[in-house]
């Protein structure tokens, strides 16, 4: 099966555009349009799932408040004025029949103000097989649509690329069960035993109130079966709230990656904010402190520094003195009067009387002077001997406080330099906003192990519940074969009974082969296309789905992927839910490359190809991700390459679709 083209009318940035998406002759599997962001890229897309399903299941958040009428046209259309809206889709299939899949719709402009009148949007399907020369056209299309790529499964098979890379990443990743039900048609076997366990139950009750205990084991097995679709209805809600938490925490853990610091970060930093703020108000304190010291210090000294050139001075003339002999007096003042009471000198000579008595009182006299004198300069020079002395210790003390008072200054700026880098930090940070960031982030991941822990609580009820209703089973289908009468009764119950143990064995079979299956070809999809072929060794996946790739080692390393490699698995696991659907629709990625650079976008280029055995490819590009190197990695399997050109006019803007060699 192939898209053979695509063709839009009026729709959003598509005026008129019909773009050939394959031609018989040209076996390139890749299509490649190309287009800048804003210029109706992903709109493809939308105007795929809107002309299948009515449904424009991709549509940006700009787009969303946009009517899907062309503004241009928009622009020209008058009051009352209506015009339509339409996209077809051509589909090409091996045994040469060709179906036109059509989507239209009207829009009517109202006078003045009023919005916009949309007509119902009506599919028309138009078949011709290879033999037909008429086209005829389908009285079911959506059974057509169906039979082309069921609503359920479409996002599988049309999807964005980036959305990939949210499969496999993340600390909770999420079985893909689900998935693999929805695209392997899985619930269908539920139906059936859906189905005949009505058909049992309806059985059953033919046959109440003709054995009592028969009656009593049913009344116990319905309770238990009710009990039992209450606790797996209960699971599933669960499990449904699980998956919203997931991708609640995705979101959250984006945003809290975006964030410019992390709140204990924030914590911290005020915490040493706080720190620093008290440490420059008590070193201000210090500082101030350490000056009036200083003060005082020099107040007290300025007297003995201004006079201790005098005091030095003093002190070496009574040391001169004192060496000379002249201090202290030569005479003491008792030895003379000694002498004049004796009235005799030491020398012999009378100085009772007369001149030498004079002069003896003379010399009296002139000692009591000079020893008077004498201790006193004696007294004071111990005292300029303390004072000098202190004022020599007068330079160490200021030197002292002074260097207590740069250590502190140099502390004081340090920490002021520190304070401001914190303060810049911090600056313009909504910390409450950061918290709150964090805070759900974190209950997010707790309401995540709450509802895990839940759910496996949950299966093991409904494990314990599933082997006493088959207890219950055996006991009642005991006491029926004792039921002589109704026979036809009881054989259709046995029936009914038997077919779905074989349904509900053949189920678990199925699915069993299904997984394996899916295992095995994504694990050779990945391990054969992956670049780093001595690093993974193995690729698993367990009854829920959940995928673990191991290294070299045999140890879980898929929380090591790159965002490459995470895209190169979840292609894997894509591509073989491909083949386990039974569906050859064509595979529309939008942005790709989106999330990769450098040589894994190479890799994946490459690589591409080898997920698609024979599978159109329509990839839709920014320029970007579809650069030289690209383009020549992926050269020989591209059939077709498309450049969209936006146009802008007075009236509003639209988008072409041009080969992509012609210059835009």
């Amino acid at each position: 099966m192939r898209f053979k083209s695509i063709r839009m009318k009026n729709y959003r940035q598509y005026k008129e555009v019909e773009i050939p998406l394959y031609s018989r002759g040209n076996d390139l599997p890749v299509t490649v349009i190309e287009g800048a962001m804003g210029t109706g890229k992903t709109n493809l897309l939308n105007a795929i799932t809107w002309c299948l399903y009515g449904k424009e299941e991709h549509l940006s958040i700009r787009d969303r408040g946009l009517p899907i009428i062309n503004n241009i046209v928009l622009s020209e259309m008058k009051g009352l004025q209506s015009d339509t809206v339409e996209v077809k889709l051509t589909v090409e299939y091996e045994d040469g029949k060709t179906e036109i899949f059509q989507r239209r719709q009207d829009v009517t402009k109202p006078k003045g103000d009023n919005p916009l009148i949309f007509g119902r949007s009506e599919l028309k399907v138009f078949i011709k097989d290879k033999k037909d020369r008429d086209w005829h056209v389908s009285e079911d299309p959506e059974f057509r649509v169906d039979r082309v790529l069921p609503h359920d499964i479409q996002e599988y098979f049309l999807f964005d690329g980036e959305r990939l890379d949210k499969y496999f990443a993340g600390e909770h990743r999420r079985g893909l069960k689900k998935e693999v039900f929805e695209v392997s048609q899985l619930d269908f076997f539920e139906k059936v035993i859906d189905h005949l366990e009505k058909m049992n139950t309806n059985y059953q009750k033919e046959l109440e109130n003709i054995n009592p205990k028969a009656d009593e084991i049913k009344q116990k097995l319905d309770r238990r079966k009710v009990e039992l679709q209450r606790e797996k209805e209960e699971r599933e809600k669960i499990e449904l709230k699980l998956n919203e938490a997931k991708a609640l925490e995705e979101q959250l853990l984006d945003e809290v990656k975006k964030l410019p610091i992390s709140g204990e970060k924030i914590e911290e930093l005020k915490g040493q904010k706080d720190k620093f703020e008290r440490r420059l108000k008590s070193l201000e304190d210090e500082i101030a402190k350490l000056n009036q010291e200083k003060l005082i210090y020099l107040v007290d000294y300025s007297k003995l520094i201004t006079t201790y050139q005098c005091m030095k001075n003093t002190k070496e003339m009574i040391s001169t003195k004192v060496e000379k002999g002249e201090i202290p007096p030569e005479f003491k003042k008792g030895f003379i009067e000694k002498i004049l009471e004796k009235g005799i000198c030491i020398c012999g000579t009378d100085v009772t009387e007369g001149q030498h008595r004079q002069a003896v009182q003379r010399l009296l006299e002139q000692c009591d002077e000079l020893d008077e004198i004498s201790q006193e300069l004696i007294r004071e020079d111990h005292n300029l001997l303390m004072l000098l002395e202190k004022v020599r210790r007068f330079k160490v003390g200021l030197e002292r406080i002074s260097r207590d008072i740069v250590n502190r200054e140099r502390d004081y700026e340090l920490t002021s330099t520190r304070l401001k880098e914190i303060e810049t930090q911090i600056f313009g940070i909504d910390d409450e906003k950061v918290k709150n960031a964090e805070r759900r982030y974190k209950a997010t991941k707790r309401e995540i192990e709450s509802f895990a822990d839940a759910i496996g609580m949950k299966k093991q009820s409904i494990k314990d519940l599933t082997n006493l209703i088959s207890d219950l089973e055996k006991a009642y289908y005991n006491e029926v074969k004792k039921i002589e009468k109704h026979d036809s009764v009881k054989c259709k119950l046995e029936f009914s009974r038997d077919c779905v143990n074989v349904s509900k064995d053949i189920m678990v079979e199925v699915m069993e082969e299904i997984r394996k299956a899916i295992e095995e070809r994504t694990k050779d999809q990945f391990l054969k296309t992956i670049w780093k072929k001595e690093t993974y060794k193995d690729v698993r996946i367990d009854d829920d789905y959940n995928i673990s790739v191991l290294d070299q080692n045999g140890m879980e390393a898929i929380g090591t992927l790159s965002a490459g490699e995470r895209q190169f698995l979840a292609l894997s696991f894509v591509n073989a839910l491909h083949m386990v659907s039974g569906f050859k629709t064509p595979i529309v990625i939008d942005t790709p490359l989106g999330r990769i650079s450098g040589v894994p976008k190479l890799n994946l280029a490459r690589g591409l190809t080898s997920f698609l055995e024979g599978k159109q490819l329509v990839l839709l590009v920014t320029d970007q991700e579809y650069n030289p190197e690209v383009r020549a990695a992926m050269g020989k399997s591209v059939g077709q390459e498309y450049r969209i050109k936006f146009i802008e006019t007075e009236n509003g803007s639209k988008a072409e679709v041009a080969s992509y060699e012609e210059k835009t």
